[in-house]
């Protein structure tokens, strides 16, 4: 059945980088032919950019056009079977094997007590294997990974310019206070990105009834950690992802494989959260913990 131009029923978000570069649209509905309605999900929210509202865009209509029919789904949100683009997205419980294997992760380093500096190459390098572990979560998360790889890579960039000045992230911070704040915001959104997932994983381990659906554990961890730095419009599209979280098992696998993550996350968050902890302190004793809404 040919498929005719799609038709819009609502507005389009647009999210605009700093350069003015439009990202793809959070939520839009069309209509392919006579078949059926539809709603797409693309690439949605950078975490610390703010949302524009747009109310046209010829070019992402005809991109869903183009779309074969097997990957749209009918309804969303409201438990309805999705077509093959979520079986495509999800890994059957039966299979097994875990998405994640904490062990082969090195992590944050320990931290012998709240005085000891931050080294900031062994931070940057968990920090990328925490991005490594969001990029299993599926596709949906892709503006979380990109926001938390630009962060990742402005931060690189300015332990770069003297890495043996600012061999310690505190040194990177605070002997540019008042000079260059490039560094510090960079920091800040990487922490409660850093953060989020902390807290989701902390949640699971947590978990004595050790539910499938992480769906919950995953919107606790953002309430607690990014809402509060979001607007109305961000938080409404962050509510698209809890759904598309995996399973507990797609994640961390199933019997030995389980326990084997549960039980190195039992050293691993601890660590990670010292980390997020002493980095939390020294933006805030150096008025850089900017509470702002984006």
């Amino acid at each position: 059945m040919e498929r005719t131009r799609a038709a819009l029923a609502q507005p389009i978000f647009h999210y605009r980088s700093s350069g003015g570069e439009a990202e793809e649209a959070v939520r839009w509905r069309f209509q392919v032919s006579h078949e059926c309605r539809g709603i797409f999900v693309f690439r949605s929210v950078r975490l610390d950019k703010q949302p524009i509202l747009v109310h046209e865009t010829e070019q992402l209509v005809n991109f869903a056009c183009r779309l074969p029919i097997s990957r749209r789904w009918k309804r969303f949100g409201d438990g309805t079977e999705r077509s093959g683009a979520k079986k495509e997205h999800m890994m059957t419980a039966s299979e097994g094997s875990a998405r994640i294997q904490f062990k082969v992760l090195r992590g944050f380093p320990a931290i012998g007590d709240s005085t000891d500096k931050l080294e900031t190459q062994a931070f940057l390098t968990a920090s990328k294997e925490i991005v490594t572990v969001i990029e299993s979560f599926g596709k949906l998360f892709t503006p979380v990974i990109s926001d938390m790889n630009g962060n990742i890579n402005k931060l690189t960039k300015a332990y770069g310019a003297d890495v043996v000045k600012y061999q310690y992230l505190e040194d990177l911070i605070v002997l540019n206070v008042n000079v260059d704040d490039f560094a510090a915001n960079a920091l800040l959104w990487l922490k409660r990105g850093l953060q989020l997932i902390c807290t989701f994983f902390e949640n699971i381990y947590n978990d004595a009834q050790a539910k499938e659906a992480l769906k919950q554990h995953l919107q606790d961890a953002y309430e607690r950690t990014l809402k509060p730095y979001h607007g109305f419009i961000v938080q409404s599209t962050i509510k698209i992802i809890y759904s598309w979280v995996p399973t507990r098992s797609q994640l961390l696998g199933q019997g030995d494989a389980q326990a084997e993550n549960i039980e190195v996350l039992t050293s691993f968050l601890p660590r990670m959260r010292a980390h997020l902890d002493s980095i939390d302190a020294l933006l805030k004793a150096h008025n850089l913990d900017d509470a702002r809404k984006v």
